[in-house]
């Protein structure tokens, strides 16, 4: 007879040999040091133990998701035995390759990708808001040139229409940098006039969080890996625009 508790995730097979321990759940403790670090490392990667065996020498065996989450890796602990050391050593590399994910992890990595959206989005909108911002400031100063020229009596009108063409072109392009600006943020709910401090600082907050994320998630994992990548392209850019930023 198998019984499963309804809170946390412990099971009893019958006669009590058996046990199943999540990673939330304290674990017992091996009687050898390099299996208790083995142990310590597979449960903070989120996998689960199920304790005891078929044998006296059969410690326990390890999962890296619940059976009902699907087919994943798995690893019999001994109680005993001259080559424990090398076997618990193994391990922890299983758990590094392992890419399985559990349900739990499933929806982490999902809302993770999402957040990781949201902070591309804040990066271009910031770009595009300081590009705006520069271009308008080139523009002015190309317009109070043209009018300069027009008081001076021996610049050509050529010049001048030059002048001019160059702050119309880039008065477009300060035009051009906010409507993108407002596109990036009218995709994520939130107002084109917001500065460009505020944000990066949400950018980095928020990246932050998927950092924090990741960590709880299999490192082989593709989608993992990923998220990995992007994060340290935005990492890359949110430096870019810090020096980017005026001075206060």
């Amino acid at each position: 007879m198998n019984v499963r508790l309804i809170e946390g995730y412990a099971r009893v097979s019958s006669g009590g040999q058996t046990r199943w321990y999540g990673p939330d759940d304290p674990w017992p403790s091996h009687p050898k040091s390099w299996w208790r670090k083995a142990l310590g490392k597979a449960r903070d990667a989120g996998w689960h133990l199920k304790s005891g065996g078929s044998s006296a020498h059969m410690w326990g065996k390890l999962y890296c998701r619940r059976p009902e989450d699907g087919p994943g890796c798995s690893l019999v602990i001994f109680s005993t035995g001259e080559a424990g050391e090398s076997v618990a050593k193994d391990s922890g590399r299983l758990v590094d390759r392992c890419t399985h994910l559990s349900a739990g992890q499933a929806a982490i990595i999902g809302g993770a990708f999402i957040k990781m959206g949201k902070v591309e989005s804040l990066i271009s909108a910031a770009g595009h808001l300081l590009d705006a911002a520069e271009s308008a400031d080139a523009a002015a100063d190309l317009w109070g040139r043209a009018e300069d020229l027009l008081t001076e009596a021996e610049v050509s009108s050529g010049e001048i229409e030059s002048v001019m063409e160059q702050a119309g072109q880039t008065d477009l392009e300060a035009r051009v940098a906010f409507a993108e600006a407002s596109a990036e943020l009218e995709i994520i709910g939130m107002s084109p006039a917001t500065e460009p401090l505020g944000l990066v600082a949400e950018a980095d907050q928020t990246a932050s969080e998927v950092k924090a994320e990741v960590k709880t998630l299999p490192p082989a994992n593709t989608r993992v890996q990923q998220l990995v990548t992007r994060l340290q392209a935005a990492r890359t850019h949110l430096a870019d625009l810090r020096r980017r930023l005026p001075s206060e």
